[in-house]
């Protein structure tokens, strides 16, 4: 079984028990016109067909996800499908959803069909309505791309640009399987959607990885445990089967580590990190990508007053003047450096 099959099994989450009408649209946005979003473009995609009902989906996850985290839950509004999800990440049930469509894909190219309405259909699935709804997939990795360091900027003309590794990568990914499927090439297609797989556990890896030390921090400072446990299971329960591919033992660790039926352990934080880490690289997931939970960097998209001050102490207090590429003299190369700014020159501006 492919790796595409094991995500899409080990995601399914009872997704087919959800009540739907017949627009394939779920309970809370059912009197909302869908847009038409045809050229448009979403998170750096644009759509060559019209999804605009499948970027609804991911807004009906959030707000499903919002009656229920309410002080009274509104169980008459979400579906009760939807109660054994809260306090899980939505982003969970929408991959099913983003890979099953792009599975659907892949079959049309094995068929000799196009494939790009899938691939359209998997992006709206993925980056959402906006871009901005926190159930999204595309969520999870702004989410924990900052939480992990990861984010990289740039500069030009005067301004900074952020810049998200992961999905980029994953964008990239998207536009060549989006060639793929037009030019029905399976091949292409499939190497594409491979990629994209191992590029979707990434969250996931981060997901457990910040939700053990979440476990351990919240037991050594005398908080309840058991929110984050829970949450990790459910980053756990999306790709155990890849992981028992690879390691049968250490994807059976993992569940009881986090199993939310058991009392959390002050030691999940170090047993997660030596046991997952060193297994990144055989479950396809660049540790790169992944990061350092809790690193610190001053770049323009992810820094604040307080880490630039930071930053700015652990300079040096002399050294050569520098001018920066935004025509600003700093102290020296490092104070530069704090701001992001590139050195133009080695000299007073």
């Amino acid at each position: 079984m492919d790796c595409r099959a094991v995500v899409v099994m080990a995601l399914a989450l009872c997704a087919s028990c959800v009540s739907a009408h017949s627009s394939g649209r779920f309970l809370l946005q059912t009197n909302v016109t869908a847009p038409n979003v045809t050229g448009t473009t979403l998170a750096g995609f644009t759509f060559t067909a019209n999804v605009g009902t499948y970027t609804l989906i991911p807004k009906d996850s959030c707000d499903i996800s919002t009656a229920l985290s309410a002080a009274s839950p509104d169980f008459a509004t979400a579906d009760a499908i939807y109660t054994a999800l809260k306090g899980v990440p939505q982003g969970i049930l929408l991959l099913n959803y983003a890979l099953h469509e792009a599975e659907g894909g892949l079959n049309h190219t094995r068929y000799n069909e196009q494939g790009d309405g899938n691939v359209n259909e998997a992006w709206a699935l993925y980056a959402g309505q906006n871009g901005n709804c926190a159930g999204t997939i595309y969520s999870l990795v702004k989410q924990f791309s900052v939480f992990f360091g990861t984010l990289t900027d740039s500069y030009a003309n005067r301004a900074y640009t952020c810049k998200i590794p992961l999905h980029e990568k994953i964008l990239q990914a998207y536009k060549r399987m989006l060639a793929a499927g037009e030019a029905i090439n399976y091949n292409a297609y499939k190497q594409a959607l491979d990629e994209i797989v191992n590029l979707f556990k990434v969250p996931f890896v981060q997901g457990i990885l910040k939700s053990a030390h979440e476990i351990t921090a919240n037991m050594a400072a005398g908080r309840d445990a058991k929110a984050a446990q829970a949450t990790g299971y459910g980053y756990v329960q999306a790709i155990a089967p890849l992981i028992s591919e690879v390691d049968r033992l250490l994807a059976d660790i993992l569940l009881v580590a986090f199993d939310p039926a058991k009392a959390p352990s002050a030691k999940t934080n170090d047993i997660v990190k030596s046991l997952l880490v060193p297994m990144l690289p055989k479950l396809g997931v660049k540790p790169e990508l992944v990061g350092t939970l809790g690193r610190r960097t001053f770049l323009k998209c992810n820094g604040s007053a307080q880490a630039l001050a930071a930053c700015r102490a652990a300079c040096p207090k002399r050294g050569s003047q520098v001018c920066g590429a935004d025509g600003k003299t700093y102290a020296n190369a490092c104070e530069a450096g704090c701001y992001s700014v590139v050195v133009a020159k080695n000299r007073r501006c």
